[in-house]
Parts: structure tokens; C-alpha cells; sequence
């Protein structure tokens, strides 16, 4: 308490009050300060019968109070009145202690409530918290000058999930880094901290993940997602949500791990991972027509038929050591685009790698990403065979490319003999052999 100089307000209408006038304060000017409160009759004390934390600003100034009540009074807390010196959206709390530890992890850890940035702060964790409000646009520019990152963690109820989106906005608009803390219900830091410790508390910030997978599990909680679930407004809540991420590398990993849980997986679960792909893509480019089209238009050409085949099965976790020897192939995959993507995986590895699809993305040049995590990204009726990937299937691509091949030296050797009959014709013996 002596460190965050936790105090008390009496019950008293006019305790506060009483100290002040004989202290020789002027009443109405602790009135515009938010301590009092006028009434026709005189000043009555603005907060009673209230745990009472002094709110700094990040300069270590005293610039309000916030009271939490005692007896169960609603509202929980209530803060000092908008003054001169306290704009309660620009004011984060506990931003002024906290900035020492910042110094050292610039990873600031958002809390919703005081008693919240007390318990992470007696442990090292650099905590602050909003002043019962939305976190602002301010307060979010504000934690930008000492933080890279911003964690969310939020109290596991549907008031904390709301919260959280809306933290998530504000610190994106000012380009801060964002990931989040998934909280059961019920729980928030203070808990955490009294029922794991310290270890526990540091081990769920280390476990943070990005919105997108925070805004995944609050799904997979709210409609108790299990293996088989076929719920249509699961999925389709599941494909709104994805299709609202930036990143196609994570939602193609969101994909890939979801697919488990459709009641068609075990039949086929390539196929339910290449329709979630092509529904989410189609609602992404409702929704963002300029980004749909980025995809498409890309600097690197998308390749057809049986080399996109080829590289989707490189790419798959279950096919890769079939398919990459077939990258390397002499004149197999030929297009420029085949190519380029071909190349970009080869030099990862010669040999296949292990790891799932967006990790083998991870290891590769953004444009590359782009390019790869769009090949399914469309349900264009020319980018080839759509059945499921099987060994099958990546027999009959290779043997399509392999009949393209043969019947490009079959036009090489055509053309080759053209020439050298209209040479000869054009120049007569002297292309024949001495001696001819």
C-alpha cells in the first residue's frame, strides 16, 4: 500500500471536505479538481466509503484518484472528475511505475484493472491499465513512446473479450504491435497470480497470441468446439473471423489446424482444408476487394494446372517427400511463375523439409508467401484438377507435365530440322562435312 499509496475514504459526507477547509484550501477550486462535490448547501466529498488508488501520469504527477467501493455500491470504481490536469482517456494507470521495466522488454502488458497493475508489477511484469474505460487512440499513442508490443490481458468474460477488440484497434491505428492473452472465465491477473504465482503469471504472458487466435478460441469456447462439429454457424463464424486477418501465412495455419474439427476430415481432410481456403478468400475479397486483388495481380504469376499441383503438394505436409524431388526435374515445371516458386522452396532445402505448410511459407520471401498462400486463394475453374491431393493425383500432374515436355522437344526438334533444311537449301553444299 505505502508503494501505490493506497488510501480510504471514509463514509463521511464530509470528511474530505472538513481536512481541507482546515488546510485553508478554497472548496469550490478542490470542487473543479473532482474532490468535491457542490451542492446548493455547500461541498460534499465526491468519493466516500472507497478504496482510494492516486492516479499519475507518466511523469510521476499526481493527477486524479480512482475509488473502488467498499460495500459493493455500484459502480465498482468510480475516478476523479475531467479537470485541468486529468483527462481520464489520455491517462494510463500505472504507466509512471511501470516504465523502468519497460526500459529493458519495451512489451507492455495491458490490465483492466488496478488491482491488476498492483499484483504484475509486484512481479516485474510491466502492467497498466485504462481507467474503466475503452482503451483510447491517446493512451494507445501514449504506450507507444515506451512499448513495442502491447499484450492484452483482459478478464475471460464476454466484457473482457469486448474490451480486448477494442484495445486491439486502438493500438492498431497507432501501428503498435499486438497479441493478447486468452483468459477462462472468471480468471483475470490478480487470480492468476494468487493461484499459479509468479511462474504461472509469466508463463500464460510468454503463451500471448495474436488477435486473430485470441478471437479463435473465444469461438472455439463459445460454441464448445469439438472433433466433428458441424455446427454451420461455427464455420462460418470461424471463415468471418479469418477473413478479417491480414496475414495469409496465419490463416493458412489457422486453417490447417481447424481442419481437424470438421466433421469431414477424417474422409478428407485436404478437401475441407481447400474449401475453408476458398471461403475464406471469397469473403475476404467481399470485404476487401483492393487486398483480393493484390493476390491476384501479384508480380509473381500464379502457375497452372499440373505445376500448381506440384507445388501445392510440396507444400503438404503429407505429400512433400513425393512431390520435391518433382520440383528439381529437368524441364518439369517450366511456366515462370512454376519456377520461381519452385526455386524459392528449393532453396530452403534440396531435400524435403519437415514442418507444416506455413511454416515451410515462413522460410521464404514475403512475395513468395503471398504468391504461395494465394494459390488457393481462388476458385478460378483454370487453375487446375480441384479433387483432393493423393498420390494419384500427383501421378497423373507429373505424367501431364512429362507428355508437355516431350512434346516440346518433339516442336524443338521440328523447328531444329526446318532450320537446318533451310540452311542447307539457302547455302547448298558448303554445310556439308569435308568429304560428303
Amino acid at each position: 500500500c505505502d508503494a501505490w499509496q493506497i488510501g480510504y475514504a471514509p463514509a463521511s459526507e464530509f470528511a474530505l471536505a472538513t481536512f481541507l477547509k482546515s488546510k485553508k484550501f478554497l472548496l469550490k477550486e478542490c470542487g473543479e479538481l473532482g474532490l468535491l462535490t457542490e451542492t446548493g448547501s455547500g461541498f460534499l466529498d465526491f468519493f466516500r466509503n472507497r478504496l482510494m488508488f492516486p492516479i499519475r501520469d507518466e511523469q510521476g504527477r499526481l493527477v486524479g484518484f480512482s475509488g473502488r467501493s467498499m460495500d459493493g455500491t455500484d459502480p465498482k470504481y468510480i475516478n476523479s472528475r475531467e479537470s485541468v490536469i486529468f483527462s481520464k482517456g489520455a491517462t494510463l494507470f500505472g504507466l509512471h511505475q511501470a516504465r523502468p521495466l519497460l526500459r529493458e522488454s519495451r512489451r507492455a502488458v495491458l490490465v483492466e484493472g488496478q488491482m491488476d497493475v498492483i499484483a504484475c508489477q509486484r512481479v516485474g511484469v510491466p502492467a497498466c491499465a485504462p481507467l474503466g474505460t475503452a482503451l483510447t487512440e491517446m493512451q494507445a499513442q501514449k504506450l507507444k513512446r515506451f512499448s513495442d508490443e502491447a499484450v492484452v490481458f483482459y478478464d475471460g468474460d464476454n466484457a473482457g473479450r469486448t474490451a480486448a477488440e477494442k484495445a486491439f484497434e486502438a493500438l492498431g491505428a497507432v501501428g503498435v504491435r499486438r497479441s493478447a492473452v486468452f483468459a477462462l472465465a472468471g480468471e483475470d491477473p490478480d487470480t492468476i497470480l494468487a493461484a499459479e504465482g509468479e511462474d504461472g503469471l509469466r508463463g500464460r504472458i510468454e503463451a500471448r497470441v495474436s488477435p486473430l487466435r485470441y478471437r479463435v478460441s473465444w469461438l472455439l469456447r463459445q460454441f464448445d468446439a469439438k472433433p466433428g462439429i458441424s455446427s454451420p454457424e461455427f464455420w462460418e463464424a470461424i471463415e468471418t473471423v479469418l477473413a478479417g486477418s491480414p496475414s495469409l501465412l496465419e490463416i493458412d495455419a489457422v486453417i490447417d489446424e481447424l481442419s481437424a474439427l470438421h466433421p469431414n476430415a477424417k474422409v478428407d481432410r485436404m478437401g475441407v482444408v481447400r474449401s475453408l481456403r476458398v471461403e475464406v478468400a471469397a469473403r475476404s475479397q467481399k470485404r476487401h476487394p483492393g487486398k483480393a486483388a493484390v493476390i491476384k495481380q501479384g508480380t509473381i504469376d500464379k502457375p497452372r494446372g499440373p505445376e500448381r499441383l506440384l507445388i501445392l503438394a510440396a507444400m503438404d505436409p503429407g505429400f512433400r517427400e513425393l512431390a520435391w524431388p518433382l520440383l528439381t526435374e529437368d524441364d518439369l515445371i517450366v511456366s515462370d511463375g512454376g519456377r520461381t516458386l519452385a526455386d524459392a522452396l528449393l532453396r530452403i532445402s534440396e531435400q524435403a523439409p519437415k514442418g507444416g505448410r506455413a511454416e515451410l511459407a515462413a522460410s521464404v520471401d514475403p512475395e513468395v508467401q503471398t504468391a504461395l498462400m494465394a494459390l488457393e486463394a481462388s476458385n478460378d475453374p483454370l487453375g487446375g484438377v480441384i479433387e483432393p491431393l493423393s498420390t494419384a493425383v500427383i501421378e497423373d500432374a507429373r505424367q501431364r507435365l512429362l507428355k508437355e515436355k516431350a512434346r516440346r522437344l518433339r516442336l524443338s526438334q521440328y523447328e531444329a530440322d526446318r532450320n537446318a533444311e533451310t540452311l542447307e537449301e539457302m547455302y547448298g553444299k558448303n554445310l556439308r562435312e569435308p568429304g560428303e
